[in-house]
């Protein structure tokens, strides 16, 4: 019987030649020059004003940009950006990354002594931009070579699938974030957008994630360190938006994930969501809104489940290209089946908040905090959780650039799901340095620096000195290699 890493690499691959075949049999040709040169798929914040430059044959061209405010609803699946591009371009980048971790005492994994890890990846970035559509693709692959004792080698796939349609007074977005990995650290150097030097600030993209990014609460929840144990995510995501007019709408989004671990002790979960709300822009920057989540958290081969009831109030200021703020609050009602201990009703609170600051042309600013119910990261039948995390970029020269990211989460253990020698809570930090330098437009090496921990308070640790650990060191070093890539011209009405 095949293996289910087999299994999803063969399946990734078929959806990327489907995407790859359907849209090149699209694509008419063209005597336009301009239409044919190859973008910068990530270009600078700072590049908006004066223009896009990108290489052809040893040449520089320049072609204007303006960045424009994200218009995305605030009841929608995705946090808010900076902005995105008016003039958005199609194009297909593939790359090449080489990284090699060494590390001190990861977090949860028993091993005291100096490790190594390095990965192979490759990456392949798709856009497509047409009058009533907007494709992204980004796929993650590659494989890992390993020095942890039991661990070995392994596989990485990461996937994320996105495209949205508009018409007149309706839209509507289909996304999948699939991936499928042997965790290499919580937040910081250990994101696989990390490995491929993918920058939260370019247009279009949000705090912690790429283009194709969604907001913590459909995602499964990994922030509980779980080094050297493969895992698979998927999270599937569908939603529709309806225009009453220039300034309101209202969207309605429904979304099925799950978390499955291959290695004894954790806990699988799956969760189906819907959500629905209406949204009104009172200024030219400020936007308010009302919405209602239901969270349904499911456990394999356990009796336990969670309803999650959700009502918030949110409100968002947006300046294109300068800043992006959302906070989002409310009551959080949670209903369980078959608890272990207390009532079978709860009632707590529930925050959202991003933020993405552009301080200058060189340095910006991100940062987001969440209080939510997840699914306790396999390590937990469900917890509550907060997480906060921020980074801090700055542009050094015109090849150097360097950031400053730290983040912290809490998962604390529900009365009604967990027993008592379980119930307590493990608190997750780290901080990361990066420095790189760029040789060519899409090509650039680094240099980084991590410390994270992991605490644990259970009742499981009496008589231990279970609330402290020691911290773990990191130090990470590759080089991304980007392709030549390879532009498309614009399209009509597909």
């Amino acid at each position: 019987m095949p293996k289910p890493t087999h299994i999803f690499f063969l399946v990734s691959i078929a959806m990327i030649l489907c995407v790859l075949g359907g849209q090149a049999q699209s694509f008419p040709s063209s005597t336009d020059p301009a239409s044919t040169q190859p973008m910068d798929p990530y270009p600078s914040l700072s590049q908006a004003e004066g223009g896009i430059k990108t290489a052809d044959s040893g040449q520089e061209v320049t072609v204007s940009a303006q960045l424009v405010p994200d218009t995305r609803p605030l009841t929608g699946a995705q946090d808010l950006t900076l902005g995105t591009y008016s003039n958005a371009h199609n194009f297909l980048l593939p790359s090449i990354s080489l990284t090699t971790q060494l590390d001190k005492n990861p977090p949860a994994s028993g091993y005291n002594n100096v490790t190594s890890l390095s990965y192979l990846l490759g990456r392949l970035d798709l856009s497509h931009v047409s009058r009533r559509s907007q494709l992204s693709l980004n796929y993650l692959g590659g494989g890992t070579l390993s020095t942890y004792g039991d661990i070995g080698n392994s596989i990485v796939q990461d996937l994320g699938f996105l495209e949205s349609f508009n018409w007149r007074r309706w839209s509507l977005l289909l996304d999948n974030q699939v991936s499928y990995l042997t965790p290499f650290g919580f937040g910081g150097v250990g994101g696989s957008g990390f490995l491929a030097n993918a920058s939260q600030f370019a247009p279009g993209v949000g705090v912690g994630g790429g283009a194709t990014a969604l907001q913590p609460i459909l995602t499964p929840s990994q922030t509980i360190p779980t080094t050297g144990v493969p895992q698979l995510s998927n999270t599937v995501v569908t939603q529709a938006e309806y225009h009453f007019s220039r300034r309101s709408s209202w969207t309605a989004m429904g979304s099925y994930g799950l978390l499955q671990f291959f290695g004894a002790g954790y806990t699988n979960s799956s969760n189906a969501l819907f959500q629905t709300g209406y949204n009104y822009q009172v200024s030219r920057e400020g936007t308010i809104a009302v919405l209602y989540r239901f969270d349904e958290i499911r456990f394999t081969r356990r009796a336990q489940g969670i309803n999650d009831h959700v009502m918030q109030l949110s409100y968002a200021r947006r300046i294109g290209g300068r800043l992006s703020f959302q906070a989002a609050a409310g009551p959080d009602i949670q209903t369980f089946q078959a608890p272990v201990s207390g009532s079978s009703t709860s009632a707590s609170w529930s925050l959202h908040t991003t933020l993405n600051y552009q301080l200058r042309r060189s340095t910006s600013l991100g940062a987001g905090y969440d209080h939510l119910l997840t699914g306790g990261s396999g390590v937990l039948v469900g917890a509550q959780t907060d997480q906060v995390q921020g980074t801090l970029q700055r542009t050094l020269t015109r090849s150097w650039q360097g950031s400053v990211s730290a983040g912290f989460a809490r998962n604390e253990a529900l009365n009604q799901t967990a027993s008592s020698a379980n119930q307590g809570q493990f608190n997750s930090w780290y901080g990361t340095v990066r420095l790189s330098h760029q040789l060519r437009p899409g090509t650039d090496f680094f240099l980084a620096y991590s410390m994270r921990t992991l605490g644990e308070n259970t009742a499981a640790c009496a008589g231990q000195d279970c609330g402290t650990s020691a911290v773990s060191h990191e130090i990470s070093f590759g080089f991304n290699w980007g392709l030549h890539p390879t532009a498309f011209p614009q399209l009509g009405q597909r």
